[in-house]
């Protein structure tokens, strides 16, 4: 599934558009690059905290904290944040 997304660790910031997959109790995301080699986080959902999801410039969006990186999930789509909170509720 494809969405847009922040993610803040620490002083690195990543924003656009990125791959999300569940799988085996976590979130792996990805995000290619071209010729460069592709951005990759995991994320262990039994691991995450603050998950929160509210309007943002009229389009909903997800939050939440694994350890001291920072993860925020726009809605790009029909069904996008639906998809995210069926499984990222189910395991927080």
């Amino acid at each position: 599934m494809n969405t847009y997304a922040q993610i803040i660790d620490g002083s690195n910031s990543y924003f656009g558009f990125l791959n999300i997959q569940f799988q085996d109790g976590k979130m792996k995301i990805s995000v290619t690059q071209g010729v460069r080699p592709p951005l990759k986080w995991e994320v262990d959902l039994s691991n995450i905290k603050g998950l929160t999801s509210d309007q943002f410039m009229g389009a909903k969006r997800i939050a939440f904290y694994d350890g001291q990186v920072e993860y925020i999930l726009f809605e790009a789509g029909v069904g996008v944040t639906e998809f995210l909170e069926d499984n990222l509720y189910a395991e927080a």
